[in-house]
């Protein structure tokens, strides 16, 4: 990671109050190779390179503030082309952190997901469901911008969220979404709650989330459950989601495995080990599996190098 310090005096005279800032500059990569039995072209090559900008400073009254972004190649990196994939800028102080932007809602800042496998995510199945990511479709998630607030004392974090205002979706429903939680930490051990609550059209959609994670030397395990409440039951093809992961570090070598059962009663089961050879560089690789409820199924793979700077 590379750190450019502001210090001239023209960025002193024109940032008044503020005691210090600077700019943290990191990337990421991957090369490799995807396989998926459900698509026409079943083997295909695969590649990233991503930077991300980290900005902080602090007042002369101590209040903390910043924020990230980040710039990457396309998904298809064929083309070459370049893009975003997410902001957020903060303030911090003794009151606690407020952020705005690409942030989790405060369910899954409290709970989180289960263990991640592969290269490329492989879909990223192992991530529970949750209002302000992917829910219903993306509609909960449709006006970008994000308010997350976070508060720790004595192992406790408490978490409160706000969704984008005046949203509305394909139908011209107006949308709101808020979304309280917390997590305690404690010898290794870590158990979190939360609860989301949208109103779609005047519809109330509710979500219970609640998480467990246990770190015993080098071994962790995550498992999770979600319950649609009020309006939202009946919406999906079941009311609950469940997962279990686990993951283990032996030396140089990660292994990581997922379980999980979504609100359609799809089940995904993946696998995925990384060797670190030194430097940033890791050879990684997964495999993931998907029953699905209506029948059938689909496994996808992935295989390459990945590279952190």
């Amino acid at each position: 990671m590379k750190k450019i310090l502001l210090g001239s005096a023209a960025a002193l005279v024109a940032s008044a109050g503020v005691a210090a800032a600077d700019v943290s500059v990191s990337g990421d990569g991957r090369m490799g190779v995807v396989f998926n039995d459900a698509a026409q072209d079943k083997l295909r090559l695969d590649s990233r390179a991503r930077v991300r900008f980290t900005l902080s400073g602090e007042t002369d009254t101590g209040m903390a503030f910043g924020g990230w972004f980040r710039a990457q190649t396309a998904p298809d990196s064929a083309s070459g082309n370049m893009g975003t994939g997410g902001a957020n800028v903060f303030i911090s102080g003794d009151f606690g952190r407020l952020s705005f932007g690409d942030v989790a809602g405060a369910a899954q800042a409290s709970v989180g997901d289960l263990h991640g496998i592969g290269l490329t995510g492989l879909g990223f199945l192992n991530e529970n469901t949750y209002f302000q990511r992917d829910f219903n479709g993306g509609i909960l998630n449709s006006g970008g911008t994000n308010a997350l607030y976070t508060y720790s004392f004595d192992g406790f974090t408490v978490h409160a969220s706000l969704g984008q205002l005046n949203v509305r979706d394909g139908n011209n429903d107006r949308v709101e979404m808020g979304s309280i939680g917390a997590r305690y930490e404690f010898d290794g051990f870590a158990i979190g709650a939360g609860y989301e609550l949208a109103n779609i059209g005047g519809d109330n959609f509710g979500h219970v989330a609640l998480g467990g994670e246990a770190n015993i030397d080098m071994f962790s395990v995550r498992a999770t459950i979600g319950r649609l409440v009020q309006d939202a039951r009946g919406t999906n093809t079941s009311d609950h989601q469940i997962g279990l992961s686990g993951s283990a570090d032996i030396d140089d070598i990660t292994v990581s495995a997922f379980a999980r059962r979504d609100f359609a009663r799809d089940v995904h089961v993946g696998a995925g080990a990384s060797y670190s050879l030194g430097g940033g560089a890791s050879i990684v690789g997964g495999v993931r599996y998907t029953s699905f409820d209506a029948g059938g199924g689909q496994t996808v793979a992935d295989f390459g190098v990945s590279f952190s700077f």
